[in-house]
């Protein structure tokens, strides 16, 4: 995963809006964002260890973007073969 500053990007996807920003690297810290007052937009970033990601998630090969796949587009055109 990239590494963002998460926690601003209601800052940055809606500018001018409030908005209340937690970083969660415990049970402690996520139970203090959840238990913090909600009335208006609430971001959560959730740490964790690599260990601590889901299953399927360590499992799965990582995808690759449409410029690093095998070509996949249509050869130039030609003449067919008579």
């Amino acid at each position: 995963m990239a590494n963002w500053d998460y926690a601003a990007l209601p800052k940055v996807l809606t500018p001018g809006r409030e908005s209340r920003s937690f970083i969660a690297a415990t049970a402690e810290d996520l139970k203090r964002a959840l238990d913090a007052s909600h009335d208006s937009l609430v971001f959560i970033e959730a740490r964790m260890t690599p260990q601590d990601a889901p299953l399927s998630l360590i499992l799965r090969r990582p995808r690759r973007g449409p410029l690093l796949r095998p070509a996949t587009a249509a050869a130039p055109a030609r003449e067919p073969d008579r």
